[in-house]
């Protein structure tokens, strides 16, 4: 069995058969099968508003060519000086599964949004997180799947819509404050490390292994369960 450009997750190969996946990536619980992954170049937005998954605002540079292709778990991708052209430029997360290792958003001008444009749309984050303080991203919905320890979120002041920590083994740790609609932790570790953490929901009644770690940290919840 010979399969391309896939993400696995949650598969294993068995029997007599081959499983191959080439140009493709395994991200969790993959067995059985010989999986050879696509390049993983950083990846740049450029072109102003547009969808998160349209090739034609995605450059191997900054500012450079379009065309190249979308991320996915293994690429960084940067929002930058180039990546916008007006003072409101939304990025769309206009599909349900949308993908990339760490994201940052440093340097990037005027009030950019990350927006998905419905509540199943998510942003699928297998590393950190960094915004600028000029960015929005308070009707966003994204999940952190990291399956690696020392992973960060900074938002730089900027409120989160939904999030949900989700990475067997993987923990994240807060560089600034934090405020969201609602925060989820379902697998992996959540440490605040002491920074406040604001939240209309807090939830984690998940039967896997998870852990939160408040440290010093002053929390707010709407409710909590």
């Amino acid at each position: 069995i010979l399969m391309n450009d896939v993400i696995l997750e949650d598969i294993t190969g068995a029997g007599s058969a081959n499983f191959s996946a080439i140009n493709s990536i395994a991200t969790y619980n993959v067995n059985g099968w010989n999986v050879s992954p696509p390049p993983s170049a950083p990846l740049y937005w450029i072109g102003g508003s547009g969808s998160w998954n349209d090739p034609q605002h995605w450059s191997l540079t900054s500012g450079g060519t379009a065309g190249t292709c979308i991320p996915n778990p293994l690429n960084d991708v940067y929002f930058d000086s180039l990546s916008f052209t007006g003072n409101s430029d939304v990025v769309s997360i206009s599909v349900p599964f949308s993908y990339c290792n760490s994201m940052d958003w440093t340097g990037s001008t005027g009030s950019p949004q990350l927006l998905s444009t419905q509540n199943d749309n998510t942003l699928r984050i297998y590393g950190s997180m960094l915004l600028d303080q000029n960015v929005s991203a308070n009707q966003s919905v994204i999940l952190f799947r990291s399956h690696s320890q020392g992973e960060t979120i900074n938002t730089n002041g900027q409120p989160l819509g939904y999030v949900r920590i989700d990475g067997f083994n993987g923990s994240w740790e807060l560089q600034g404050a934090m405020q969201a609609d609602s925060l989820e932790i379902i697998n992996g570790t959540f440490k605040t490390a002491g920074q406040q953490l604001h939240v209309q929901l807090m939830r984690s009644d998940s039967l896997s292994t998870r852990g939160l770690i408040l440290d010093s940290s002053v929390v707010y919840a709407g409710n909590w369960y």
